[in-house]
């Protein structure tokens, strides 16, 4: 009894300190995590999605849509824009629901870029397209340009109701009014106020000096704000009703190491064909920074928790997004003029809250400790706590009685991990087997959905964490979606080669439009489907081309 006394008094030492370094250690920040995790490659943007572009444009269009419309060139001048395509079809499909939308931002946020390609994507045409810039004091002007006047004892009609007469003489064709910065004038005086109390109400008729006004079911409006520059008025509920739901660009760190990649990308291209002796001074800072992961993950992870910490502290509308001057600021040396960029910004919209480097200081302390967030400690974190809550001493008393139960935190953390590992590697394990087809696709699809059932299954139990299980559910659907895609890829492929052997002769021009396919489809699906395609294209056309 002594004896095993003897040893376990050294072994609860340990454990001791073991839980005592536990509970004060920091823990690594989510969100430093997330940007590392970052896979550039598997994000679905607009460049990656020509197809599924296409589809989303003649839903949209319907019977408008000609054979000789390309999606993709509608919204590639002058450059195909950085965003994800659920982004873009997200303000797609509320056009198409809604026919009226508010995009608000911040500086930066890109609503320009977005608003003009959602512009040419539905009217097609410019021709098609009224653009408003609105300017401050300017809204009876407005006014008579857009709506009309009174001119010579005659009322002269404004740009915009001619436009709503275009529409209606074109039913077949779809127009849309864009407003650039509506809030920097009064939305009423614009319209008038008869046009504007039945804006939205289309049980009553509209008129404008005597003569009734109707709004086309063609005609499609999106209205734009820059949060905190400018505004005249704050708009709330009673102009969301009339000029549409507002809908918040926030900033996006995704879209902002897309534009890294694409800049990496193009120098790498520039070097490829030209040598690294072409480069300018600026330009070899600029690939050493690109090429820098450690540097990459710092401004990135800068840039997401400092616009956090304005959001948190200052306010969202003081924000600054990504495509604002400090897009550029990514090289190490540029450190500081970035980080006096937001103070600048923040001081100048909100003067009346303190923002300065003390902002940033557990941003540097991250940096200096591989990803730790300050003050992140389950120590740290109580204290804070049951300070506030005035409970200290209770809390220094129930610490003890903590250190007793955390063996069994660990163990149950331990259980937890192992579980963790298991659904990653049986995931794995699933799309492997699609992969190098020892397994079907519904099978892979089957076994994937139950493992999602028993993810579920164990998040309901506290098993396993809710955004470790968000983390599953996204991997899952990810691996779904790609064995989704490969299975129609290889549908469409069975069709055509079905169609081109229908008199079991290949021709030239059908053969060349199989191996276009194959090219446009090769980083898609797996390698051996995309072999096994190239292997069928080249034996039917030793056994059925024309030259045979």
């Amino acid at each position: 009894m002594h004896k095993a006394l003897k040893i376990s008094i050294p072994v609860l030492l340990m454990l001791g300190v073991f839980l005592l370094w536990k509970i004060t250690r920091n823990q690594q920040d989510p969100t430093w995590l997330t940007i590392k995790n970052l896979k550039l490659s598997e994000i679905e943007t607009l460049e990656k999605s020509p197809n599924k572009l296409q589809l989303l444009f003649e839903r949209f269009h319907g019977k408008e849509t000609s054979d000789s419309t390309n999606a993709i060139k509608l919204i590639d001048e002058p450059y195909v824009p950085i965003m994800e395509y659920s982004k873009f079809e997200k303000y797609i499909e509320a056009l198409q629901k809604e026919k009226r939308i508010l995009i608000s931002t911040v500086e930066g946020g890109g609503s320009t870029t977005l608003v003009s390609r959602l512009a040419k994507f539905i009217a097609i045409e410019d021709a098609r397209i009224l653009n408003v810039k609105c300017s401050p004091q300017f809204d009876l002007i407005y006014h008579k340009n857009y709506i009309g006047e009174v001119k010579d004892g005659k009322y002269v009609k404004g740009e915009l109701l001619l436009f709503w007469e275009e529409c209606v003489l074109r039913p077949d064709k779809k127009f849309i009014a864009v407003f650039d910065d509506f809030d920097k004038i009064n939305p009423e005086t614009l319209f008038g106020p008869d046009l504007w109390e039945n804006l939205n109400n289309k049980k009553y008729k509209k008129f404008v000096a005597g003569e009734e006004v109707v709004i086309p079911d063609n005609f499609y409006m999106i209205s734009t704000t820059l949060s905190a520059i400018g505004s005249r008025i704050q708009l709330h509920n009673e102009h969301f009703k009339r000029i549409g739901h507002n809908y918040y660009l926030k900033p996006n760190t995704i879209d902002l190491a897309l534009y890294l990649e694409r800049s990496r990308t193009a120098l790498d291209t520039k070097i490829s064909k030209e040598g690294s002796t072409a480069l300018s001074d600026k330009e070899k800072k600029q690939i050493k920074a690109l090429r820098d992961p450690k540097n990459v993950l710092e401004y990135l992870y800068l840039f997401e928790k400092t616009n956090h910490t304005i959001e948190k502290d200052i306010s969202k509308t003081s924000q600054l997004a990504q495509w604002s001057e400090i897009r550029k600021l990514y090289l190490p040396e540029d450190r500081d003029k970035l980080i006096e960029t937001f103070i600048s910004h923040v001081n100048a919209i909100s003067p009346e809250k303190k923002f300065d480097r003390t902002n940033f200081e557990p941003i540097f302390y991250t940096f200096k400790n591989k990803g730790l967030m300050q003050g992140s400690s389950s120590l740290a974190t109580s204290f804070k706590v049951f300070k506030e809550w005035g409970f200290l001493t209770e809390f220094v008393v129930a610490i003890c009685f903590a250190l007793a139960t955390a063996l069994i935190s660990v163990y149950l953390n331990s259980k937890r991990k192992r579980k963790v590992t298991k659904f990653l590697t049986r995931s794995e394990e699933i799309y492997m087997g699609f992969e190098n087809r020892t397994m079907g696709t519904d099978m892979a699809i089957n076994k994937l959905s139950e493992l999602k059932l028993e993810i579920e299954e164990h998040t309901k139990g506290n098993k396993i964490s809710f955004p470790e299980a968000i983390f599953f559910y996204n991997s899952v659907r990810s691996k779904v979606n790609s064995i989704e895609i490969t299975k129609n890829i290889n549908a469409t492929f069975l069709i055509l080669m079905d169609i081109f052997l229908d008199d079991e002769e290949l021709s030239e021009n059908e053969y060349n439009k199989l191996i276009a396919f194959l090219h446009k489809i090769e980083h898609t699906i797996p390698k051996n489907d995309f072999d096994s395609m190239k292997e069928q294209v080249h034996r039917a056309w030793e056994e059925f081309g024309e030259e045979q």
